[in-house]
């Protein structure tokens, strides 16, 4: 019995070593990479890299009177005179209001108030022009008050999760392929809102992961359609303050929503500086 425990641990002795050395193996085969040539070439690129393509696309922010425009560009701050084709530097640019990037707000009236606003997001409320009015997305649905928060109104109903029904806000692709940092704009008078309405119903969920490295990780739900699922069906209305009446725009040319037309987004929403035209791509 001793015998035969001392040849089985001489045995563990001899064959630990060679498992040692074979795990080893992969870590001294990984080294040779910074022994082949153009090695140190590449560490010195890299850090190049991420600075090396400067993109040329610009967020206009229009005059009222469309006569010019202001961007931003390499931390400095524009302003391209349309009928002259030249650009004047004003200045630095300021700092973004909110992380992710910017869409267009409503032209001559206020898109949502900027904020610190999540990616994928719309502001959730849009103070009128004259700040006399609010405008506030809460439970899926479009409510309006006086600009201390009083006087709440409802302006919608139907939104519900259940539904897949919302007002006020947008899907995640507005926010995250488009730059749609609001989902209601103000006409320049204060008089009338527009804001979006969004049926998901045929819209597959997306489950995404969070929190993995807490001890007990959460799941965040999206409407979210990739490559060849339905699009939402949006739609685009306008509330008129003075007379209560919600008037739907006709976002599609009088075609029902078909993802085999054009028709399938509905973005860039901006009022003209007269209030009588909303303008859209």
């Amino acid at each position: 019995m001793i015998a035969s425990l001392l040849t089985s641990l001489a045995r563990a002795a001899i064959v630990a070593p060679i498992a040692a050395a074979v795990l080893f193996v992969p870590i001294d085969a990984q080294d040779r990479l910074k022994s082949m040539p153009g090695y140190e070439r590449f560490q010195k690129l890299a850090q190049q890299i991420p600075g090396a393509v400067s993109s040329g696309a610009v967020s206009p922010d229009w005059s009222d009177d469309g006569s010019s425009f202001e961007y931003a560009h390499d931390g400095k701050l524009y302003r391209y005179d349309v009928a002259a084709r030249a650009a004047k530097e004003l200045g630095p640019a300021p700092e973004p209001a909110g992380g992710g990037r910017g869409g267009r707000g409503g032209r001559g009236g206020r898109g949502g108030q900027a904020g610190a606003i999540e990616r994928g997001r719309q502001a959730v409320s849009a103070d009128s022009p004259d700040g006399k009015l609010k405008a506030f997305y809460r439970d899926r649905n479009l409510w309006m008050s006086d600009a201390a928060g009083g006087g709440e109104v409802q302006i919608t109903t139907d939104g519900t999760e259940t539904d897949r029904i919302k007002y006020g806000t947008a899907s995640w692709v507005y926010g995250e392929e488009l730059g749609q940092r609001t989902a209601m704009w103000w006409s320049p008078d204060s008089r009338r809102i527009a804001y979006y309405r969004f049926d998901e119903k045929q819209v597959p969920d997306y489950y995404l992961q969070l929190k993995q490295t807490d001890i007990q990780s959460s799941v965040d739900i999206e409407a979210y359609p990739k490559a060849g699922a339905p699009n939402p069906v949006v739609e685009l209305l306008v509330y008129d303050v003075g007379t209560k009446q919600v008037t739907r725009i006709d976002v599609r040319d009088g075609k029902p929503f078909d993802n085999d037309i054009v028709g399938h987004y509905v973005y860039r929403v901006a009022w003209s500086a007269d209030a009588t035209e909303l303008l859209f791509n």
